[in-house]
C-alpha cells in the first residue's frame, strides 16, 4: 500500500514540475515573441507550484 502511495506521490510531483517547466518555457517564448507575458503561462507556473506544494504537504502529513 505504501509503495503505491509513494509511486503516486512521485508521479504527482513530477507532473506538477512538468506543468511548471512548460509554463516557464511558454512564458519565455511569449515574452521574446510578443514582448509581454500572457495569462496562461503565469497561471501554469502558479498552478504547478501550488500543486507541488500541496503534494509535498500531503506526503509529509501522511508520513507522520
Amino acid at each position: 500500500m505504501t509503495s503505491i502511495l509513494t509511486r503516486k506521490q512521485k508521479s504527482l510531483k513530477m507532473l506538477s514540475v512538468l506543468v511548471t517547466v512548460i509554463g516557464a518555457a511558454l512564458l519565455v517564448f511569449m515574452i521574446t515573441q510578443e514582448g509581454e507575458p500572457g495569462a496562461i503561462p503565469l497561471f501554469m507556473i502558479t498552478a504547478g507550484f501550488g500543486w507541488y506544494l500541496a503534494t509535498a504537504y500531503t506526503s509529509c502529513s501522511r508520513q507522520a
